[in-house]
């Protein structure tokens, strides 16, 4: 079983790396960024992951509804879906891109710290350096499995849909599969 629900959130993790191509074909095609530009952002964007432990203890200290994780996991995939779906049906500015690129960047950090917890707490009681040898190896097939999928699909001005139906369904999917809170 702890194969299986590690298996999974590492391929979904690597999977969630697709979206990174849209939005550099966004931010390029579309908002007409510069290289410094490009840079300021990656930096900016690189913040949240640098606080990533204050997340896990969000989730941890305020429960919703007596859980600690399931809720938070919904929340802020359901978050990111709508803000993706919003930046690729409706014309922003850049800056409003900017904001909208950082609110979805905490929502996909907000929820690989979820999944990693759901993913400690699965494999407590398992061989655990047998295990981050398996999720390292799962979560780079997940990435390359779906960098190929993107490069054969065309990339247009709705693949920000795409990708956001396919980020939300995998950052949601590892809530269905556990069985705690």
């Amino acid at each position: 079983m702890i194969f299986n629900i590690l298996s999974f959130i590492a391929i979904l993790q690597g999977a969630i790396q697709i979206s990174d191509l849209s939005y550099i074909f966004y931010q390029s095609n579309k908002i007409q960024l510069t290289l410094h530009d490009f840079e300021t952002l990656k930096l900016i964007l690189s913040f949240p992951w640098i606080i990533k432990p204050i997340w896990g203890f969000c989730s941890d200290i305020f429960p919703i509804a007596k859980y600690k994780r399931k809720p938070y996991l919904f929340i802020f995939a359901i978050i990111c879906f709508l803000l993706e779906t919003f930046m690729a049906v409706s014309d922003v500015d850049r800056k409003t891109a900017f904001v909208i690129i950082f609110l979805i960047q905490l929502c996909i950090v907000f929820c690989n710290v979820i999944a990693e917890a759901v993913l400690v707490e699965q494999s407590h009681e398992v061989n655990t350096s047998r295990n981050v040898a398996l999720f390292f190896g799962m979560r780079a097939v997940g990435g390359y499995l779906y960098t190929y999928i993107a490069f054969n699909f065309p990339i247009h001005r709705n693949s920000l849909i795409f990708v956001s139906i396919i980020n939300c369904d995998f950052i949601c999917v590892p809530s269905r599969i556990t069985n705690g809170g």
